[in-house]
């Protein structure tokens, strides 16, 4: 049993727009993983070296069917009705409805051969040649042929999450976070009011955001992400002066509402996520400004 930790994207406001140099990929949502076919056995790998050998069933059945002894590198993730990737089923991944698949984009080792030097390319021509023996649940990623001009907006309409670029030739650099591989989010941008915060050091670690749902402040999200030295200054220096006894929200958490410290709920900031969760949480959030 092999377990090779994976090799990173670099996040970017924008990916490069040169299919000469660079292939494009839809950017997944779901646990990235380690696959490994040893002698007919397989083995899952989180990508922090975590084995999952009861996790996935079915993925483990159809990997055990590969005729050759691999190493991929792919990503698991729950397909909706719509064949999107929705993570929230994926985290309910014992009990969906909804197919659980094994999507796979790299390939590291085919039969003893360590093929991580290889440019990018012609590792996608090994792995397609092994993907003649992928059966369901697992499928191959492949390459998005269109120009970025009309490939993100269609994406951006279908709902997915984001776009991968990898250049052509780069190798598998194992363990790090390079910029050969590049992943831009389509992300939301909404405007929360600031209710609170959890202190930290002289300002605050945490910010608590809501929204107004008539005229109760429901809370959403603890914001940690996303801040610099120079913004969480500004911020903190506008809300500070706002401090209130009573908590403005009308869903505060007991695990956290002692700690807080209530403003005012006049400020509103600007964040950046991915999507709304079906709890009315976002994921992937990250502060943008202060709304002046």
């Amino acid at each position: 049993m092999t377990f090779i930790k994976p090799m990173e994207c670099t996040p970017v406001d924008t990916v490069p727009d040169d299919a000469a140099k660079w292939l494009y990929e839809v950017k997944l949502d779901g646990y990235r993983c380690c696959a490994e076919v040893r002698r007919g056995k397989s083995y899952l790998y989180s990508r922090y070296g975590n084995s999952w050998p009861e996790r996935f069933p079915s993925v483990h059945e159809a990997l055990a069917a590969i005729p050759f002894d691999v190493v991929l590198d792919g990503e698991i993730v729950a397909v909706d009705s719509r064949g999107r990737p929705s993570f929230q089923e994926l985290q309910n991944w014992q009990n969906t409805r909804h197919q659980i698949v094994l999507y796979v984009f790299d390939i590291l080792e085919r039969e003893g051969r360590d093929l991580r030097r290889l440019p990018l390319e012609q590792r996608k021509a090994e792995l397609e040649d092994v993907a003649g023996s992928f059966r369901s649940p697992m499928r191959l990623v492949t390459t998005l042929e269109a120009t970025l001009s009309k490939l993100i907006p269609e994406m951006r309409k279908l709902g997915l999450e984001g776009i991968i670029a990898k250049r052509r030739n780069s190798r598998y650099e194992a363990g790090r976070r390079s910029t050969s591989w590049l992943k831009h989010r389509f992300n939301q941008i909404e405007e929360f009011v600031v209710g609170g915060y959890i202190p930290e050091d002289d300002t605050f670690g945490r910010l608590l955001i809501g929204v107004w749902e008539g005229e109760n402040l429901k809370f959403i999200k603890k914001l940690k992400n996303g801040f610099s030295r120079a913004s969480k200054k500004e911020v903190f220096d506008a809300i500070r002066p706002l401090k209130i006894r009573k908590c403005p929200f009308v869903n505060p958490d007991p695990e956290w509402a002692d700690e807080a410290v209530w403003v005012r709920p006049v400020r509103r900031v600007e964040v950046q996520f991915v999507e709304w969760t079906t709890s009315g949480k976002l994921r992937h959030a990250a502060f943008r400004r202060l709304v002046m």
